[in-house]
């Protein structure tokens, strides 16, 4: 945090000929990344995203999978005092999709929504929701893995739709819930 601090503040202290020129965005497009890791505070990130608005769309270098900011901040935090920093996970992810809401619609290199990611984190049930509620429609997409997916738990879940996924994972049943009243058609059989 520290050295992104650090990299902010001198970025920020810069003159910019161009703000929105191309080696700009190049040089800066990994500091929301960073920042929306290092979980920094919402309304830093909505600083940041005020000062670097076309960073909230750009995707990570192939070897990170080619995911956006939206893609790091659904994966909830791992502290065992969870309460305060859950709501903080939600508002940055409200932050994010509130900058770039296309993001929710965005397949990373591996063939994963932020909607598959934050199902296969465990994300909370209002992430999940956000996500949902700003793509629709993922709730009708399969889950298909591209070959760069290594993992034999997560290939095996191939072609299950969203609530498929969170019933294999053993997610909450307000999760479950909540992507059974989204799309009823999900429990039909054929």
């Amino acid at each position: 945090l520290e050295q992104l601090s650090k990299y902010y503040n001198q970025r920020s202290s810069k003159q910019h000929d161009d703000a929105g020129s191309r080696s700009n965005a190049l040089e800066d497009h990994h500091v929301i990344h960073a920042a929306v890791q290092a979980r920094i505070t919402v309304e830093n990130l909505q600083q940041l995203l005020s000062d670097y608005p076309t960073n909230s769309c750009c995707k990570r270098d192939f070897f990170n999978f080619g995911v956006l900011p939206l893609h790091i901040a659904v994966t909830p935090h791992n502290d065992a005092s969870a309460g305060e920093e859950n709501d903080q996970d939600v508002a940055r992810v409200k932050c994010i999709l509130s900058a770039y809401p296309l993001g929710a619609k965005h397949l990373d290199l591996r063939g994963r929504l932020p909607l598959h990611h934050a199902l296969l984190q465990r994300a909370e049930a209002e992430v999940i929701m956000l996500l949902i509620k700003t793509n629709p429609i993922s709730l009708s997409l399969p889950f298909v893995p591209t070959k760069l997916e290594t993992s034999d738990d997560v290939r095996s879940m191939t072609g299950f739709l969203p609530f498929h996924l969170s019933c294999c994972l053993d997610l909450s049943i307000s999760v479950i819930f909540e992507l059974i009243q989204s799309n009823p058609c999900c429990i039909s059989i054929n």
